[in-house]
């Protein structure tokens, strides 16, 4: 395993835990900050309209503070070590099950984040490079393991590049990947409340 994989497989599992995000008084639907956070958004699992009750989380002490709408049983925490920060977002009863997880170098470097998302991708398993629809990634690696399916996207914001990764075992993909979804569209970054 290269040191900065290691490092960064460090990062995001569990060293150096800070406090978690604070739950902010609500902000709307479409993630902006200054109206009221509805209850629960409607996303849809397999076809069929499912309502997900949510809550809003802000993560001010990061390197791209950002705030975004997790649903209401998800755990959040961020984690740092001399590699970088992560902050994780993550679904289900302990064990701790789907993951989303944004991730900024301690030195950021563009080459550098594409070369960490693909060593991330391949420690979960088989990788191949996939074309994204989403206009704010860069590189996208989507990965199959036994253990987990999912992917890690490289973007950009305010000149700093940071990796998101979305991991979960295959059998939640019909569950996960819709929340997985809400999390980062009502993504809003904090300095000037533009979204991913």
């Amino acid at each position: 395993m290269r040191p900065t994989l290691l490092a960064l497989a460090l990062v995001l599992a569990a060293c150096g835990d800070r406090p978690s995000a604070t739950t902010a008084p609500a902000t709307d639907e479409a993630a902006s900050p200054t109206s009221a956070d509805p209850d629960s958004v409607t996303i849809s699992v397999e076809g069929t309209d499912q309502a997900v009750a949510v809550r809003r989380v802000r993560f001010e002490d990061v390197p791209l503070p950002f705030t975004t709408l997790v649903p209401e049983r998800w755990a959040d925490d961020v984690v740092s070590s001399g590699e970088g920060t992560a902050v994780r977002l993550t679904m289900g009863d302990p064990p701790r099950q789907g993951l989303v997880s944004v991730f900024v170098a301690s030195e950021p470097d563009p080459a550098g984040a594409v070369e960490r998302a693909r060593a991330v991708a391949e420690s979960y398993g088989e990788v191949r490079e996939v074309a994204s629809a989403e206009p704010w990634t860069v590189q996208v690696f989507a990965f199959s393991g036994p253990d987990a399916v999912g992917r890690v996207s490289v973007g950009e914001h305010a000149g700093v590049p940071f990796t998101v990764v979305e991991s979960f075992p295959p059998e939640l993909g019909d569950g996960f990947s819709p929340r997985a979804s809400l999390v980062l569209d009502r993504l809003r970054w904090l300095d000037d409340d533009t979204g991913l």
